[in-house]
């Protein structure tokens, strides 16, 4: 769980993370402004089973859609947050990209 790049909101992005937690997913909270480089080192050296960018400042969509674009390429599944989804929404559509039930 991250922010996408140039929004810095760090807390909705902290709540995801514990809402993650709660519905037992093992889930790292990373920050924000996470070098792109960084983030497909980390990606590479732990297999995650997908990644989650969260979203709150609608100038940044460019930058979570390039760099969920970046991490799907490296065969990571993302989900970038929208406004008006809700957590519930997003749980099962990470749900259906990953393929495992939790």
């Amino acid at each position: 769980m991250l922010t996408a790049p140039g929004d810095n909101h760090g807390l909705p992005s902290v709540m995801a993370t514990i809402a993650l937690r709660r519905a037992r997913w093992r889930a790292e909270h990373l920050g924000i402004d996470v070098p792109e480089a960084d983030l497909l080192l980390l990606v590479d050296s732990i297999g995650p089973d997908a990644a989650v960018i969260s979203l709150t400042y609608p100038a940044a969509r460019r930058g979570a859609r390039r760099l969920a674009r970046a991490l799907e390429g490296v065969g990571v599944p993302t989900l970038v947050g929208r406004p008006g989804a809700t957590l519930a929404d997003l749980l099962d559509e990470l749900r259906e990209r990953t393929a495992k039930p939790r």
